[in-house]
């Protein structure tokens, strides 16, 4: 998410206490903050039907190009990794389902595609719960960042 933005205020009022220049200084920290953490659009969804069972090294329908994720089982579904993205590529999951999503953390798949949970133990997805995940390259794996 982008930061909110404010402009500088000249501390006299007067309009002529460097405002032009504090601000635009301000502006260029802002926007370099911004590229260095990426800002997260709404790029489109996929949605992942039918689901059922242990899925390894998964790979969502429809490419890798949208940004949330619904996941529709019909019964309980685990993951134990998911195919690699590029580096910092974002997407929250979401389950639409009552039927409960299990993230096995950091085992079984291949060491790229491994998924790391919050607090390093299995993360339950339950009903309408939503969670990010990122792709962290150098960490070799997905990251979980609770989102509920």
């Amino acid at each position: 998410m982008a930061i909110t933005r404010t402009a500088m205020i000249d501390d006299d009022g007067s309009g002529t206490t460097g405002t032009i220049l504090n601000n635009a200084w301000k502006q260029e920290l802002y926007g370099q903050i911004d590229a260095a953490l990426g800002v997260v659009r709404y790029a489109g969804y996929a949605q992942a039907d039918g689901l059922a069972g242990n899925y390894d090294n998964y790979a969502m329908p429809t490419g890798a190009a949208n940004t949330v994720w619904l996941f529709n089982p019909t019964a309980p579904v685990s993951f134990t990794g998911f195919v690699a993205e590029t580096h910092l590529t974002a997407h929250l999951l979401v389950n639409i389902t009552s039927q409960p999503i299990l993230f096995y953390n950091f085992v079984q798949s291949s060491p790229a595609n491994r998924v790391i949970c919050p607090g390093y133990a299995n993360y339950t997805l339950a009903t309408w719960g939503s969670i990010w995940m990122t792709y962290f390259g150098n960490l070799g794996g997905w990251v979980l960042h609770k989102a509920t």
